[in-house]
């Protein structure tokens, strides 16, 4: 047995009150609210979008010091660091 679907709404022919100037001003109502409906979705999108980048850059930030977290956790001591705390003349 086949399913029943819904029976879309047929288009009428205008009415003698309807004029072509009244269906102009139809259309561009539902096209009115139709861009502010996307105006919002896209502001909602945008909203996202900039919360997204700003934890991207933290994350950024947080992996280029991870080398050196690393290097300071680990004991690890570059040669330049070691020249500036002994001053010393093999270092130089």
């Amino acid at each position: 047995m086949a399913k029943k679907t819904a029976a879309r709404p047929r288009r009428r022919a205008p009415s003698s009150r309807e004029t072509a100037a009244d269906q102009l001003r139809i259309a561009l109502s539902h096209l009115i609210e139709t861009q502010a409906l996307h105006q919002r979705e896209l502001a909602h999108i945008m909203a996202a979008l900039e919360e997204h980048t700003a934890i991207l850059n933290q994350h950024s930030a947080i992996l280029r010091a991870l080398p050196d977290a690393v290097r300071e956790k680990i004991g690890f001591v570059r040669e330049a660091d070691l020249r500036e705390r002994y001053n010393h003349p093999s270092y130089n």
